[in-house]
């Protein structure tokens, strides 16, 4: 498995944010053989994005909510099946300011737990520079 942000597979991939600002962070899991989306559509399909500073100890659980649609090149598909909340493996993170509180490196990653008690985990992590605000 593998992830991808608005229709980019980028491994790892590198999100750049501030200080003290509240992102919703769009991430789309897909399987890394197939380039096909993960069908995260399952009643009791549960996704939580880790996060921690880069050597740190401490971990940040921030929980996703399901997405419909499916992450294309220059655009999201919402048609059929992907109309459906999950289908196209899209999530919302909606980070709040505890998630990054200071500015430096961070590391994260995509938890999928499935209704049947599997947790399945992309090997590639997120890597998440913050850079400090300006005011």
């Amino acid at each position: 498995m593998a992830l991808s942000e608005r229709g980019r597979h980028v491994s790892p991939l590198k999100l750049r944010l501030v200080t003290g600002d509240t992102p919703n962070v769009i991430l789309s899991a897909v399987d890394k053989h197939t380039g096909q989306p993960v069908d995260l559509s399952a009643a009791g399909t549960l996704v939580r994005l880790k996060t921690r500073p880069v050597g740190g100890a401490t971990t940040t659980v921030t929980d996703c909510t399901k997405l419909s649609g499916r992450e294309l090149p220059g655009g999201v598909d919402y048609t059929a099946p992907y109309d459906q909340l999950g289908k196209g493996g899209r999530v919302l993170a909606a980070c709040d300011a505890t998630v990054f509180p200071a500015p430096g490196l961070y590391e994260g990653e995509l938890e999928i737990s499935l209704a049947g008690g599997q947790v399945a985990t992309p090997y590639a992590m997120l890597r998440i520079e913050v850079r400090a605000d300006l005011d």
